[in-house]
């Protein structure tokens, strides 16, 4: 276990295991390193702009390999212009109703999160 402090505009990413164990059409693994130096190619202006470029990066390290793998990515960025009054959890709903299509059916996020 280990604590790294979170400042304004710092980003978290949490992601499947398919983003590290992603291999090219050579073999070659992309791996925690690799996913960090890709990280570190991004645009961090803001979390969903992060998002993107990382799949589109993944799928330029992937070529013509097809994906065997389920994947999942979340990016958070911690935006120094929300007011503190606003709770963790509702912060959290906002995110989850955010990344959902306009397809699926808001209300059921909302009452999972109320």
């Amino acid at each position: 276990q280990f604590t790294v402090p979170i400042g304004p505009g710092d980003f978290i990413v949490l992601y499947t295991d398919h983003y590290i164990e992603a291999r090219s059409a050579s073999g070659e693994m992309l791996g925690v390193d690799g996913l960090r130096r890709l990280v570190a190619s991004c645009d961090a202006s803001d979390a969903s702009a992060l998002g993107r470029q990382m799949e589109a990066k993944i799928g330029a390290h992937l070529g013509s390999m097809p994906i065997e793998d389920d994947r999942s990515l979340l990016v958070i960025r911690f935006d120094p212009g929300i007011q503190n009054d606003i709770s963790w959890r509702d912060r959290i709903r906002g995110m989850f109703l955010a990344m959902i299509p306009t397809t699926f059916a808001r209300s059921r996020i909302e009452d999972l999160t109320t």
